[in-house]
């Protein structure tokens, strides 16, 4: 798995590719809460790249969009494959933040 960051006009752009495995989640973790300390509005994580995703992967990322929530900023998740997008919604994340195909 790789993962990179930009900020622009405000907006934390967060790029993932690869298979987001069980033993990658600490440190995927570990990089989603670093970023926190970036000055920026909202995150936009770029699924385009992922080509699995575990469910502690998920955890991480539901994690994450908690810590943001409560510092008053925004996430959503763009370009997830169909099936990664259908697991999302199985278990209705797209009610707690959006998610674009």
């Amino acid at each position: 798995m790789e993962y990179r960051s930009e900020v622009k006009d405000g907006i934390l752009h967060i790029h993932i590719s690869g298979n987001i495995i069980f033993e990658e989640t600490a440190d995927f973790s570990r990089y989603l809460d670093s970023l926190l300390t970036e000055e920026f509005s909202a995150a936009v994580l770029n699924f385009s790249g992922v080509t699995g995703i575990t469910s502690s992967a998920i955890g991480a990322v539901i994690d994450f969009h908690q810590k943001l929530t409560a510092k008053g900023r925004t996430m959503r998740i763009e370009g997830m494959s169909e099936k990664a997008y259908s697991v999302f919604k199985y278990f209705k994340l797209d009610q707690l933040f959006p998610i674009e195909r």
